[in-house]
């Protein structure tokens, strides 16, 4: 079964209260730990539903003030996007330095 995300966040209180709001509407859904970016940020807790369940999940979500017109999964996606391209180009620029230290004639 494939799972799709549909909250994010650090506060353990948040993901308890989306949890009991979906299950109370006999949707299924699972907690998943966010150790992805652990060292560089707080690590937060990820709450996941089936991938059939997910729009009426995010309905459910947004008739309870949970999510606001922009979605929230979307910008959690998109920051850790701009995360992974910043440690891209960090990485491509350190490499162009070692690279010209060991090509550099001396």
């Amino acid at each position: 079964m494939r799972y799709s995300t549909i909250w994010s966040s650090p506060y353990k209180n948040q993901i308890i209260l989306v949890k009991s709001t979906l299950e109370q509407n006999n949707i299924s859904c699972r907690i998943v730990s966010d150790d992805t970016l652990r060292n560089h940020f707080p690590p937060g807790m990820l709450v996941q539903v089936p991938q059939e369940q997910r729009d009426r999940a995010l309905r459910i979500l947004r008739e309870n003030d949970f999510l606001k017109e922009e979605d929230r999964v979307s910008a959690v996606l998109q920051a850790r996007f701009w995360v992974y391209l910043l440690l891209a180009l960090l990485f491509i620029i350190l490499a162009a330095i070692v690279i010209n230290r060991t090509m550099a004639p001396g």
